[in-house]
């Protein structure tokens, strides 16, 4: 149940969401999609509205049969207590690695395209410390900075728009030449990030008005796929078939940018990049801490936050020799490890809730 009396707003929320999928995804979503689907890339951003409302609607669907509780809590009513625990373990443990990834892709990005005589681990753990500040402060000192960086941090997106001059329109040419299988694999990256959105379920417990949750989830569900579009268009339009071969072709996209007297809008981008990547290092490390402490029983989980962001910042050095080891486990490994854990489990629990009749009183869950 809720520790404390905090409360969020639905906006605050959405504001927390938008970044965990598009803080890391629009940098290297391009580039992986197009090794398999060279023209036709920006079609996997409409594809991806599918799992983004499976993932709204499992977490809603479990807050409304079990008001008040994360996905740990539930399943331990649903399944058992030992097997809930079995399960809430198993979250603990893939968002520890994941946010030990995010902050490992943050650090490459930094390191490899700017800072680049920055010891790795400091760049790493630097990110990872403000954010378990704002985690320690409570899910209401997240909330707040999420509304204030996630506004900036949309402004890339905006800028992309001085490119429309440079912009080839024949290179979207010729469409699904292939087929549509190429699409449907390329597409295999971004619905696992895009069910990332079921993370909502750490924070549906806190929302003060749960009436207009599910309109401002859906919300933000639209401007994920039109924040992707967008993204992808722009690239392929500039870049072609050539845009596999771009390790971040976002920052290339930057570096084609001009705005009058103002150059180098690459370091704009990547001012972006850190406040993203803070509400998303943020959204995980709590979810990661909560899991924790409702798994064990902990009743304050701020004495957790410190001693687990350390093992997401080794998780992130030491799991990961290099970054060819990263792109691997990104394409290979997290297209199915991402969808389980978000979409795969939670409907396994949500069915056996419905088979079974099992649920709380209403206490306020999402309606």
């Amino acid at each position: 149940m809720v520790q404390d009396k905090e409360t969020i707003l639905p906006i605050q929320l959405s504001f927390m969401l938008f970044p965990t999928v598009m803080a890391t995804g629009f940098l290297v979503l391009p580039a992986l999609g197009a090794i398999y689907a060279p023209y036709d890339f920006w079609m996997t951003s409409i594809l991806v509205l599918i799992p983004g409302v499976i993932s709204i609607v499992l977490a809603t669907s479990l807050h409304t049969r079990f008001p008040g509780m994360t996905i740990i809590e539930s399943s331990q009513r649903i399944i058992g207590k030992w097997l809930g625990k079995l399960v809430g373990l198993l979250y603990f443990m893939h968002l520890l690695h994941v946010t030990g990834i995010i902050s490992r892709e943050y650090a490459e990005f930094v390191k490899s395209s700017f800072l680049f005589d920055t010891p790795m681990m400091f760049v790493s753990c630097a990110l990872l410390f403000l954010a378990a500040c704002a985690v320690r402060g409570g899910v209401n000192v997240l909330a707040r900075s999420a509304v204030i960086f996630t506004t900036l941090f949309m402004m890339p997106l905006v800028f992309l728009l001085l490119l429309i001059q440079d912009l080839n329109w024949t290179n979207i040419l010729p469409m699904l030449s292939q087929g549509i299988v190429p699409v449907l694999k390329a597409e295999a990256v971004p619905q696992a990030w895009i069910s990332e959105l079921f993370l909502m379920t750490y924070f549906l417990p806190y929302i003060n008005d749960q009436k207009k949750v599910k309109r401002w989830l859906y919300m933000v569900v639209g401007v994920i796929v039109i924040s992707m579009a967008l993204v992808d268009l722009v690239v392929l339009l500039l870049l072609g078939p050539d845009t596999g071969n771009k390790m971040y072709p976002v920052l290339v996209a930057f570096r084609y940018m001009s705005a009058g007297f103002f150059e180098n809008l690459e370091a704009l981008l990547l001012a972006m990049w850190v406040l993203g990547n803070f509400v998303k290092l943020g959204v995980y490390l709590y979810a990661t801490v909560i899991s924790s402490s409702q798994c064990c029983g902990v009743s304050d989980y701020r004495s957790l936050v410190f001693p687990i962001a350390i093992l997401a910042a080794v998780f992130g050095i030491w799991d990961l020799p290099n970054i060819a080891t990263l792109n691997i486990l990104i394409r290979k490994v997290s297209v199915f490890e991402m969808p389980l854990f978000m979409i795969v489990i939670p409907l396994l629990l949500l069915l056996i809730a419905w088979l079974t009749g099992r649920r709380e009183p209403n206490q306020g869950g999402v309606n």
